[in-house]
């Protein structure tokens, strides 16, 4: 999805299951803390969507991680 910036440019954004997975697919670049913290508030949202998640991760075929962290952060 395009968004525009707060200067008016256009901007890709995704959504929140998009970014969780981005986060551990790259989580060996990024701050641990970061990524444990992004994972975190994903599960004390009220509005995630596991089955969405689910799906990215099968596209992204990281279905092992996900559960991973899901199980022992929910």
């Amino acid at each position: 999805m395009k968004c525009l910036s707060p200067y008016g440019n256009a901007i890709v954004v995704y959504d929140k299951e998009r970014t969780i997975c981005d986060c551990l697919r790259k989580k060996n670049k990024l701050d641990t803390d970061l990524v444990l913290t992004a994972v975190k508030h994903y599960m004390g949202s009220p509005d995630r969507d596991l089955i969405k998640l689910q799906k990215y991760a099968d596209l992204f075929k990281m279905r092992a991680t996900v559960h991973q962290y899901m199980a022992v952060l929910s």
